[in-house]
This record gives C-alpha cells, structure tokens and sequence, in this order.
C-alpha cells in the first residue's frame, strides 16, 4: 500500500506545483473511497466535485504527464453522473422514471455551483430531458455521448 505522505515528504521539493496538486487530488479520492459493494458512497456534491476538478486541471493542464490517466477520470465520473454506479441507480422509481434524490442533488448543485462548466453544459439537456421524462431523448443524449468519447457505455 502506498503511504503517499512519506513519498512527498522525501522527494516533493523535486515535484512541480502541478504534480504535487494531481498527487494530492489522488491522495483524497484514495482516502475518500468512492464506492462499496456496488454503491456510491461519497456525497453526490463530491462527484460533482471530482468531476469538475478533472474538467479544470485538464483545461488548465494540457500537456500534464499522467493527462491520459486524468481524461480517463473525468469520462469515469461523468459516466456516473449520467448513468448511475452500480447500485446507486439514477432513477428512484425506474417505472415512474423519477430521479433519485443523490442525482437530483447532484444536478441541482451543478448548476448551482459551476452553471458554467462544460459539465454543466452536457448535464443540462440531459435533465431536462429526464425531468420531462422523455426517455427517448435520455437514450440518444448518452448515445451521442458515447460516441463522441465523453462517457462509457455501461449497456
């Protein structure tokens, strides 16, 4: 098991600002957790949260070293901001299409808190959509997702 605390102690005055922030990131999602036995288990302003963080290090930080290794972050975390984890499904009542409330808390702070953001800007049609319950247009917005690279496809 890494003890990243002893790894920055001895050699992080040889690490860039920007490595020392990516490790540090790494370090709190390590400690956090993210889910158990099929279940998110960090808040849903987290998510948000960890989405957001990989949107604006990777716009901030093109050319980063571990840049791959940050893409494939963002297109997990958004992937389960679109789709659900596991056991954390998006919908409360799947028959009814109602959203769960860990997703509708974190959409509501999403735009709350980053209206701006280029997740924000994905997310929104997407609600909308669901909010109106026309799953049609839910399918072709992950659909057209998927193909563009932005999310995973977990059907």
């Amino acid at each position: 098991q890494q003890y990243r605390p002893f790894i920055m102690q001895q050699i992080g005055y040889m690490l860039s600002d920007t490595m020392k922030l990516y490790l540090n990131e790494i370090d709190i999602e390590n400690m956090e957790g993210f889910s158990q036995n099929e279940i998110i288990i960090i808040s849903s302003q987290q998510l948000v949260d960890r989405t957001l963080w990989y949107e604006n290090f990777i716009r901030n930080n093109p050319k980063f070293v571990f840049i791959n290794n940050c893409q494939t972050y963002k297109k997990a975390y958004l992937t389960y901001l679109i789709s659900g984890y596991g056991k954390t499904k998006l919908f409360a009542d799947a028959n009814k299409s109602e959203l769960s409330p860990f997703f509708t808390e974190a959409y509501n702070y999403l735009f709350k808190t980053y209206p701006q953001s280029e997740t924000a800007s994905l997310i929104l049609p997407y609600y909308e959509a669901l909010k109106q319950k026309q799953l049609n247009t839910v399918r072709d917005i992950k659909k057209k997702y998927v193909i563009k690279g932005l999310i995973y496809n977990l059907e």
